[in-house]
């Protein structure tokens, strides 16, 4: 049973043979009926179902006004009640339940848009912070044609996530936003994955206008105290910008500027074309490809260096180095190819190749 408001009952029934019938219209009397509207729908009517259905309607309800209808499911007869507790004029019911209806089906209609902007708004905003996320960072970027974006990073926040756990992590995060949403008010936060928050400049500053909004930023908001219950947590935040006018790639070439702030412990650093930042991403995924080839190939060889005896000239023993040789022959020193190993994961077969053919060659 559906009840629309106050005045409208709707009651739904589902009729799969002849022996159905006296059961619902038992069902159907018990009803509280005063005006309704009877819908009998099945997929022909000149059947003993449906007739006799309707014959015992009209016996037990001889003031209602049964309509049949027609659908395509040929093993079930379905019956609607549309029941008005009203002085109505049994003329118009159809038009009165038509009316209510569609005020039932307008104010859904509403309620369907209002959690749709809800669900919609929610896609986003980040759920920890309730700041703007990526996604809307991307959205309001398209709609600028004359920006700066800058990217705030939480220091070390890997260890702090690990040493305090998860639930102290998202706490760090919350406060962090709420700290920068309420220092920087002339810019809208952005919190994007991890540990890390945006804001968008009004326009694109030059370089040394930049580093000077930088520099002050920083001393603005470096060493944040955050407290967890007993616990005072100091949080520091890397920076990171672009000063170029072509805002092509910028979240990447923002990245690349944040990394490198990273690995150098800097307190910002500013993107710019001249810094071929690119070029060694480039050269690095070259390497990489080479020296994922020479593993798989077995192309790693030792090179055996001798130690001599400087009283006696006489060689002791040797140490055993890596090398790789390319695909052309060429030999690559280590100081090239070894931190490529360890970052792709290939450092520990490397390592066992060359303790394998050294053995070879004792």
């Amino acid at each position: 049973m559906d009840i629309i408001n106050d005045t409208l009952e709707i009651n739904n029934f589902a009729i799969s043979s002849s022996g159905d019938i006296a059961e619902i219209i038992e069902n159907v009397n018990n009803l509280q009926i005063d005006n309704a509207l009877i819908h009998i729908v099945s997929f022909i009517h000149n059947t003993v179902l449906v007739q006799n259905l309707k014959k015992e309607l009209i016996n037990i309800l001889p003031d209602a006004k049964i309509v049949l209808l027609k659908h395509t499911n040929k093993s079930i007869t379905s019956l609607t009640i549309f029941n008005i507790k009203s002085d109505t004029n049994v003329d118009s019911i159809s038009d009165e339940i038509l009316q209510k209806l569609y005020i039932e089906s307008n104010f859904k209609d509403i309620s369907i848009k209002g959690y749709r902007n809800k669900l919609f708004s929610r896609y986003f905003t980040d759920h920890l912070t309730n700041l703007p996320n990526v996604y809307q960072l991307r959205k309001d970027l398209q709609e600028n044609t004359d920006f700066g974006l800058v990217i705030l990073n939480i220091d070390d926040f890997q260890t702090i996530n690990n040493f305090y756990g998860f639930i102290v992590g998202d706490y760090i995060i919350e406060q962090v936003g709420n700290y920068l949403k309420e220092i920087i008010k002339e810019n809208t936060i952005y919190k994007l994955s991890g540990d890390e928050f945006a804001l968008i400049l009004d326009k694109n500053l030059g370089f040394y206008d930049l580093k000077e909004y930088l520099t002050n930023l920083y001393q603005k908001i470096n060493n944040i105290l955050v407290q967890y219950q007993d616990i005072i947590i100091h949080i520091d935040l890397t920076l990171a910008s672009s000063a170029n006018r072509d805002t092509d790639q910028i979240f990447s070439k923002v990245s690349m500027a944040l990394k490198y702030a990273k690995n150098k412990n800097l307190p910002f650093w500013i993107y710019e074309d001249r810094m071929k930042f690119e070029d060694e991403y480039e050269r690095n995924l070259q390497l990489s490809a080479i020296v994922r080839d020479a593993v798989e190939a077995s192309r790693i060889v030792p090179y055996c260096q001798a130690i001599v005896d400087n009283k006696t000239s006489k060689i002791l023993k040797y140490e055993c180095l890596a090398r790789l040789i390319d695909h052309n022959g060429k030999v690559l020193s280590p100081t090239l190819f070894i931190p490529i190993s360890k970052k792709i994961k290939v450092y520990t077969t490397v390592t066992k190749t060359i303790i394998d053919k050294s053995f070879e060659i004792f």
